[in-house]
């Protein structure tokens, strides 16, 4: 028993001395630190904010504590901070990218959460659904958009991102002249597709988008406003062609 008890007392003896030896030795020190994903916000920025400098011992260091000290720089929306050991560490910056652009008498860009981002090059303009709307407004650069038409136009295109998100992809411009209804621009011919929001609508739009698709017809107005139907009206140099359609079909 006693022999038990002085061998686990050197082992926590050579522990002890191996911890403090890990925390006092230059081996451990800090002296690179690694930035990834910057874009609009510089490494200078982020140094400011670290909550430990090159120098430091690497593992007495929180790297959660710099975590939250960064996400304060509201242009950031996740961070991700990694010793890399013996002497590095590595922080990688996931900044706010917009989802979608906001036309509103200048161009904002627009993220899921409705958050306005300044467009600081225009030549690097992503090609993204442009939200249309009428007043001018003034945007505060990262901080939410009080516009409630702007902020149910976002939640819209958020749920056609989650169930059609090819669909997404072919709306040039969105613009909801009453709640909950939409006024939509098609890239492909500049359809305008006017609907609703209900879960439904995207469905009776998929499958007439398919059959348009189909018969090489080039439709210039699908209105799916009305329970139960979708009403197409198209390019009047497509009426022969439809009238002979119709005949074929009988």
């Amino acid at each position: 028993m006693k022999k038990t008890i002085r061998i686990s007392s050197i082992v926590l003896a050579f522990m002890v001395l191996g911890i403090s030896w890990a925390l006092s030795s230059s081996y451990f020190t800090i002296r690179r630190i690694e930035f990834y994903g910057l874009d609009t916000v510089s490494e200078m920025q982020i140094h400011k904010k670290l909550t430990f400098h090159r120098g430091e011992n690497l593992l007495s260091i929180s790297t959660k504590k710099a975590e939250r000290e960064i996400l304060t720089d509201r242009r950031i929306e996740s961070v991700t901070i990694k010793k890399c050991y013996p002497d590095g560490v590595i922080v990688e910056i996931n900044e706010k990218k917009p989802q979608y652009l906001l036309n509103c008498g200048e161009l904002w860009g627009v993220t899921k959460n409705c958050e306005a981002i300044p467009i600081k090059d225009y030549r690097k303009l992503p090609n993204l659904p442009i939200i249309d709307n009428k007043w001018e407004l003034n945007p505060k650069a990262y901080y939410p958009i009080p516009d409630s038409s702007v902020i149910y136009t976002v939640a819209f295109l958020n749920r056609i991102s989650r169930e059609r998100p090819a669909f997404l992809d072919e709306i040039s411009e969105i613009y909801s002249p009453n709640r909950g209804e939409y006024e939509i621009y098609l890239l492909q011919g500049g359809i305008e597709v006017r609907m609703i929001d209900k879960p439904e609508t995207l469905d009776r739009l998929a499958i007439i988008m398919n059959k348009l698709r189909k018969d090489e017809i080039d439709a210039i107005e699908i209105d799916l406003r009305f329970p139960g139907q979708g009403i197409v009206r198209y390019n009047p140099k497509n009426t022969n062609k439809l009238v002979k359609q119709e005949s074929n079909n009988g």
